[in-house]
Order: structure tokens, then sequence, then C-alpha cells
């Protein structure tokens, strides 16, 4: 097999190349970005996929079995439609590259669970509410993809929910640093219960939608997580536990709210603070997908909760 992987020196990009070179596939991973594992070097290739030209010839020199399009610009810093042009006009330059080389290629392009707002549970892929400008680029993504699967129908579109595990940034690297030194609270009896993934699980659903025949693909996308949601502060409480940290201390809801609101007028003024008002209830809002389609697939043993903390803990630990 082969596979392209744009993105590949992200977050799960960098999961899913281990994981596709352990199966002993070659693999090349597209990105602007240099490689977070040193051992992906030797299958790294710098190419931007908002050249079109470029990437097209890539596309044409490797000749992949499998694309998976995992490039995006994923904060929730940007101000414009136009700071996300990787999600918007790569996402069309990939489509491009991809129907040149064959319209029957397997493409499978990662958009956001963040097409819809916290805790909105969607009816269809039209039925989206994004409540940010990250998520609004999210869903021309989708629309992009969608008007492209009648010349190609092997596109899947993929929805990642909140994933962890090695090789993590922000958000969920800065959680389990909160945790470990100390500096968690539980938000009084308000934290949320959400839909996670642990890494090494999301990306088995990713490699088992490829491998799966598109006809027999029944949904319009797929949430990418861990069937069995987490509670915020019972996922910290296991945290804290595995890393031999004391018990987390609970302050009442108020003291964090006032933190939001002062960190929302430090975010008019360009400082950064760890609690806004938008995050606080991200934090407190539950958000649960429905993952079982995706997992269905899955032939591999996943990784059960508390060796996924471990194995997580295991590579901060390595990674200092």
């Amino acid at each position: 097999m082969k596979a392209i992987v744009t993105g590949g020196s992200g977050f799960i990009g960098t999961n899913l190349i281990k994981n596709l070179k352990g199966r002993g596939w070659e693999v090349l991973s597209i990105d602007i970005e240099h490689p977070r594992n040193m051992d992906d070097f030797d299958v790294y290739y710098k190419c931007d996929i908002l050249d079109k030209v470029s990437l097209v010839e890539v596309f044409n020199e490797f000749k992949p079995d499998y694309i998976f399009h995992l490039a995006a610009r994923t904060d929730l810093e940007g101000k414009a439609p136009s700071d996300y042009s990787v999600n918007t006009v790569g996402v069309e330059n990939v489509c491009q590259a991809s129907y040149q080389l064959s319209p029957k290629i397997k493409l499978l392009a990662a958009s956001s669970m963040l097409v819809c707002k916290a805790g909105y549970i969607p009816n269809s892929i039209e039925d989206v509410c994004p409540n940010t400008v990250y998520g609004e680029s999210k869903v021309v993504s989708e629309n992009i993809l969608t008007s492209w699967k009648n010349k190609m129908p092997n596109i899947v579109i993929i929805r990642p929910t909140s994933i962890w595990g090695p090789w993590f940034s922000t958000p969920y690297k800065d959680f389990f640093d909160m945790v470990l030194a100390g500096r968690f609270f539980h938000i009084g009896n308000s934290s949320g219960t959400k839909t996670y993934g642990y890494v090494e699980n999301s990306v088995l659903q990713i490699i088992s939608l490829a491998l799966a025949q598109t006809s027999h693909l029944k949904h319009d996308y797929y949430y990418i997580g861990d069937p069995e949601p987490l509670n915020i502060s019972g996922w910290a409480d296991k945290i804290a536990r595995t890393g031999g940290i004391k018990k987390i201390r609970t302050l009442p809801y108020y003291l964090f709210y006032l933190g939001a609101l002062l960190g929302d007028v430090f975010k008019l003024f360009g400082i950064g603070f760890p609690l806004t008002r938008f995050r606080l209830s991200n934090m407190t809002t539950n958000n649960i997908y429905d993952c079982e389609p995706v997992q269905s697939l899955v032939t591999d043993r996943c990784v059960d909760l508390e060796p996924a903390i471990t194995n997580t803990l295991n590579w901060l630990n390595q990674s200092k």
C-alpha cells in the first residue's frame, strides 16, 4: 500500500504515519513544517498544499493508493476566513490533485466537530452551526469535498472530536500539564462530559475507514473518537492518580467565571490568559457524539483509558 499524508508533521498525522509504517505501507508525509517525530524525516517532503502546481507534481510522482488529508490550520485565533485559506483553497487543491491522479482514489479528508457549536448534535451534513471562524472554514471545506463526490465517489469526510495522546500540543497537552503541576481545579459541579479520542484509537478508526469498501459506508461523515465519553473532572482525577499527584481540589463556579471575564479583557489587549468565557463554556457544556458507526469497522484491539493515560504520561516524561 502507498499513502500520502498531508499534514503529516501534525499531531494526528505523526501517529498515523507511525501506524502505517508499522503495517509496512510506503508513506509520503507532506507538510510545510518539519516532522515532530525524528523517525519521520525519511518519509518527509516539504510542500505547501496552497501551491497547486507542486502538489499535483508530488501526487503524480508518488502515485498513492490512499490520501489522508489532515493538513489544516486548527487554532481559533484567526479573525477572518482568509486566515484559514489552507482549510478552503488547500482542500480544493488536494481534490484537484487527487482527481488528476485518479477519480477512483480513496481520499479521507479531516473536517472538525467544530462545524457545530459545542452541545449541538447535527442531523445531516448540511445541519451545521459553527460559532468560530475556524468552524466556518471547515464548513466551506466540507462543501468543497461534497461537491467533488460527484466526480470522486471514494471521498470520506471525518470529523475528529477532542483527540489526545503522544505528540499532542495545545490544548490537551496544556490540560495534562496543569493537572500534573497541581494547577487544575474542578469547576464546582459544572464539569462537562464530552467525546474524546485517544489518538492511537483514532488512527485505527481512520485506517479502518480507508480499508472499508466505500459501498459499505452508509454515512456522509464520521465522527472520530472513543465510544465512551469522558467527564472532564473524572478524567483529570485519573490523570492525577496515575501521575502520583495529590487529590484535585474543587473551587466554586463563580471564581472561574470571574477569571474568564478577566481573560476576555486580557484578550482585547492581546495578552494570553488560560481562561476565557468561550473556553469556560466549552469546559462546562456536554458535547457527546456518536462514534459507533466508525468504531464498528475497527477490528484491531483498542487501547483502554488507563493504559492510554499511562502511555501519554510516559511520552510526556520522555519529551521533556
